[in-house]
């Protein structure tokens, strides 16, 4: 890839557009060392997309120069509108797609030139300050984080990707709602229900080692509040007339202690030749995973959004989640269950998979339109123009 690096008033071929180079969007968030190309990244890169997509040549790109970018940002990387954060010249708008890179430096999350600039932020969730005895028990973490919420709470307008996020704004960091918009999230075009689901599991089965044909899927993180080890007691209590036909697949990046900690839980609870941790997994596997599943669950005791359960929706499989805010509104009542509790979590998966009737209503509701990214763009697109003016107003595309 071979990234322009212009300075805003270098940008060439946007001139013409109202508002041209006015708002830069920062795609920071992408370049993580620890989840790029998952879980926000993703979100960045399409919420990105999809802007640039409805309004052309509106915003300008600035990233990180320290950090690769990642190769699915070339498109916009080398729309001769990319700029990175350390020659920045001043725009009218800055956004801080992803505010809570603590791994990267507050002068290159928030640029010296950008400090003048509105500023509009995306808020996926507050969990760590929900949290702080496990994710903020370091001195130094706990200062970085807290600066964020600072940067986070001066912002001219929130973007919050779910009502939940709204609501964590408003009581935790004491922002005016009049300065938040809930703009959700969508799903990539790449979600969509496969033409056949045998080959769809074929093609799951190609590319994870060890996967069987007929599964049971979580896609997510390891985090406690992903509530993955009550996952696993559910699934051991299950009767041996379903753990001996579905097999249970947990596809999340593990680092060694991570996976030698869960491998160790499966031995405990006997599940050695029923339960599969695949480590990372490309998106095309993760595309067969979602599309060849017989049923998704989603256990997490909080989420900003729920983006994986979002997206195996989209991909026609049948789904069931926690009754917590905000993936109980994604799910019909019926879908959910109560993710303290192992044995409630092990009867949802069970009605999910013998309960015929059950089963079908759970696939009328994956079969309903994905959320839009069009629609997320809009509502941000607002936001800007708003910020800007009038004057710099533009059609949509």
């Amino acid at each position: 890839m071979t990234a322009k690096s212009l300075k805003l008033g270098q940008v060439a071929g946007v001139g013409a557009g109202a508002g041209a180079g006015d708002v830069v969007l920062d795609l920071q968030g992408t370049q993580s060392l620890d989840y790029r190309g998952f879980g926000i990244a993703r979100y960045v890169r399409d919420h990105a997309l999809a802007i640039e997509a409805l309004r052309p040549g509106f915003a300008n790109f600035t990233t990180n120069p320290d950090l690769q970018p990642p190769d699915y940002l070339e498109s916009l990387l080398e729309s001769g509108r990319h700029v990175n954060s350390i020659e920045l010249s001043t725009p009218r708008v800055f956004h801080s797609m992803s505010p809570f890179e603590l791994k990267v430096p507050l002068e290159r999350a928030w640029p010296t030139a950008t400090r003048s600039s509105r500023l509009v932020v995306t808020l996926y969730d507050l969990i760590p300050k929900l949290f702080p005895d496990h994710y903020l028990a370091d001195p130094g973490t706990r200062a970085r984080y807290l600066a964020r919420m600072e940067l986070v709470r001066s912002a001219d307008a929130v973007l919050a990707i779910s009502g939940s996020s709204a609501d964590a704004a408003v009581d935790i960091l004491g922002i005016d709602p009049r300065r938040i918009t809930v703009i959700m999230a969508g799903t990539s075009a790449t979600f969509v229900p496969p033409a056949s689901r045998t080959d769809a599991v074929a093609a799951a089965r190609q590319a994870v080692h060890g996967l069987q044909e007929r599964y049971i899927l979580y896609i997510g993180g390891t985090d406690e509040r992903k509530n993955m080890d009550r996952l696993l007691l559910a699934y051991a209590q299950l009767p041996e007339s379903i753990r001996n036909v579905w097999q249970l697949v947990i596809a999340c990046l593990l680092t060694p202690p991570v996976q030698a900690r869960f491998e160790h839980r499966i031995d405990e609870l006997g599940l050695r030749n029923v339960a599969l941790l695949t480590g990372y997994i490309s998106n095309d596997a993760l595309l067969a995973l979602y599309q060849g599943t017989e049923l998704f669950v989603f256990p997490s005791l909080v989420e900003g959004y729920g983006l994986p359960l979002a997206e195996a929706m989209a991909c026609g499989a049948p789904a069931i989640a926690s009754n917590r805010s905000p993936m109980a509104e994604m799910v019909d009542r019926d879908a959910t269950f109560d993710p303290s509790d192992p044995k409630a979590i092990a009867g949802a998966i069970e009605r999910g998979l013998t309960d015929q009737a059950f089963r079908q209503v759970l696939l009328e509701r994956s079969q309903l339109p994905a959320p839009s990214w069009r629609d997320v763009a809009a509502k941000s697109l607002d936001v800007y123009d708003k910020l800007l003016g009038p004057a710099v107003r533009a059609p949509l595309s």
